[in-house]
């Protein structure tokens, strides 16, 4: 209890922890042009310890978490969920297969462009494919290829990979080698809106200071003109836990980076608080949109048994501000996070390894941060979600939270995207899932206005995730260290998400199982009217007659091309009263009719958009 008065007392007399951060300020030159186009034979080639986790993952880091992970006993107390449920479950669009399986940990990530360019990246290949256009070949290229315009050592790993619907381009960020002679963050900017064309590559040094310290673990988020990259240095020859020396955060100009200029850089360091260091802090990207030019980032305790400190950090301008500060607060959860237990397989002594509590993902949206990780659940002993929320964030800040759990399965590495309706509290948090039932797989839940879904099952797997060496540690095996999750932009509603599922490779009592990767579409099953419904209510190029009316009305329109429109009607407070009609409508002069008379006197709104919510039509109607 004295750690958090310690806490309050210091927010009660003032934070003044902007001295502590300072800017460096760099330019780098491109190093090279990447064009997946002309590689024509990709070995995928890969080098790794027989230890399968080199640096980042080191025995005595695992060993330091076992020791916490084993004080947590499995309690079999009923399990009962503390938050409000709901039955409003996300709907499957499609779930399929992307990267192949290379017997690493996957880091899964992805990132979708408002026409359909899709981007799974893991470690360590980078995997596209046009989801709007069935007859267009996915391609699958190694990161290594990615990394040869280099012209250095390739040892590469971390992938993250992001779309700026701004620019209408892809920016692709992942590591290379473990040691401070040699480490280095590469970027990758595309050239064009199809991550087939070429791409500018960057290399920002991995020991920036020029100590033996090397770059470890990216999380990137954009702004409207520039791209964070938050990394956390490591010591050369040590352990994650005690090889850790400061996290530090990238600001890069995303603009330079699209047409091969020179890239301006700033680097800020030395993000502690109270004399200790914040580990992993997370850059919020915008919910619906790209804000800016202010970010914020997230971290906590994530190493301790319990605790509920979160602390808000804030870069306060851009690149080419001077008086761009990087502020620090904390505040105390309502409810507890803690290093949570290895996940149990369907075989007996055969675990994922859950890492720790560090937060995974967030985003910004309607003044409130949405935040996910992964969590002890007391009341089970196993592995959950910890969602959390940061409220009034202009102002108090205050931090509450949910344990998300199931009775059985240990959840873990979770992710989230808000739904993209304006106005709206909502997302979709996913997951990877295992137990002693379930072979590992992906899941997601649908969150609404402080309510949750049951969990919906999105990939199943067939076989416990197992090493294809028999050298490596055969009781802990690695998950991969994230997952990823996206909001299609010009689609609200639709969230494409991605995980690991366990494999069967062979088949018989002697098959293998290793890690897949799985990559699934997801819609809301909240249909809420576009922005527009509530800013223009009449169309003067749209007739509606009679109007008012007692039983039926017709609304004439116009269509540009040949297309799929979806009819709805709406009550003045943006409610769907009903879906009416979904159908393929030709180009020129339409005209719809339905019935009114099942409908209580009153105002609405006729609404009728294509499928990518481009509004055709918002007309006022009203009913006698």
């Amino acid at each position: 209890m004295k750690y958090a008065i310690i806490y309050v007392l210091t927010l009660l007399v003032g934070l003044q922890l902007v001295a502590q951060f300072e800017r460096h300020t760099y330019q780098f030159e491109k190093k090279g042009t990447f064009d997946p186009q002309t590689v024509k034979e990709d070995f995928f080639p890969k080098l790794y310890h027989i230890n399968e986790a080199p640096s980042p993952d080191g025995l005595a880091y695992r060993d330091y978490l076992l020791k916490i992970k084993q004080k947590i006993q499995t309690n079999t107390a009923p399990h009962t969920p503390s938050y409000k449920t709901n039955e409003d479950t996300v709907f499957v669009q499609q779930v399929f297969e992307t990267n192949q399986a290379t017997g690493q940990p996957n880091d899964n990530d992805l990132a979708i462009s408002n026409d359909g360019k899709l981007i799974s990246v893991v470690n360590s290949t980078m995997f596209m494919m046009d989801v709007s256009d069935s007859t267009i070949a996915p391609t699958e290229i190694s990161l290594a290829e990615f990394a040869l315009v280099l012209d250095t050592l390739v040892n590469v790993y971390d992938p993250k990979v992001v779309y700026d619907p701004i620019e209408d381009r892809f920016i692709v960020v992942f590591l290379n080698e473990y040691d401070s002679e040699n480490s280095s963050i590469i970027v990758g900017f595309s050239t064009t809106a199809n991550p087939l064309d070429s791409w500018n590559v960057y290399a920002l040094p991995g020991s920036p200071f020029g100590t033996e310290t090397w770059s470890d673990y990216p999380m990137l988020a954009l702004t409207e003109d520039e791209l964070f990259i938050s990394i956390n240095l490591l010591q050369d020859n040590s352990s994650w836990i005690l090889g850790f020396t400061q996290t530090i955060i990238w600001q890069l100009d995303k603009n330079k980076g699209y047409v091969g200029d020179d890239l301006l850089t700033g680097l800020w360091d030395q993000t502690n608080f109270d004399n200790r260091p914040i580990r992993n802090a997370i850059p919020v990207q915008g919910g619906s949109d790209l804000k800016g030019p202010n970010i914020y980032f997230l971290s906590n305790r994530n190493f301790d048994e319990t605790n509920d400190s979160i602390f808000i950090m804030e870069i306060t301008g851009s690149l080419t501000d001077e008086d761009a500060t990087l502020e620090v607060d904390v505040r105390q959860s309502n409810l507890n996070y803690g290093v949570p237990p290895d996940a149990r397989q369907k075989q007996n002594n055969k675990f994922l390894q859950t890492n720790d509590g560090r937060i995974l993902g967030a985003f910004q949206e309607n003044d409130k941060i949405h935040f996910t990780s992964t969590t002890v659940v007391p009341s089970t002993g196993l592995a959950g979600i910890y969602h959390g929320q940061v409220t009034e964030l202009s102002g108090a800040k205050n931090v509450s939270a949910q344990i998300i759990s199931d009775p059985v399965k240990d959840l873990a590495y979770p992710n989230l995207s808000f739904t993209g309706f304006e106005g709206s509290d909502q997302c979709v948090i996913s997951f990877n899932f295992t137990s002693l039932e379930d072979f590992p797989g992906g899941a997601a839940i649908f969150y609404n206005e402080g309510e949750y879904s049951d969990i919906t099952i999105l990939k199943e797997g067939n076989k416990i995730v197992g090493s294809l060496s028999p050298s490596t540690n055969p009781v802990f095996q690695r998950w991969g260290d994230y997952s990823g999750s996206v909001l299609k932009y010009n689609e609200p509603g639709v969230v494409w998400t991605c995980g690991t599922f366990g494999k069967a490779v062979g088949s018989g009592p002697t098959s293998s199982g290793i890690r897949g990767t799985w990559v699934a579409q997801l819609t809301s099953p909240i249909e809420q009217p576009s922005t527009s419904l509530y800013n223009n209510t009449n169309n003067n190029d749209v007739r509606a007659f009679p109007n008012p009316t007692t039983n039926y009305i017709y609304t004439e329109f116009n269509l540009e091309d040949d297309e799929v429109i979806n009819i709805r009607l709406y009550n003045t407070q943006g409610q769907l009263v009903k879906k009416l009609l979904t159908s393929y409508a030709k180009q020129g002069k339409n005209q719809f009719r339905f019935s009114t008379h099942l409908l209580p006197k009153g105002t609405y709104i006729l609404n009728i958009t294509n499928t990518k919510n481009k509004m055709i039509a918002n007309k006022k109607i009203i009913l006698n």
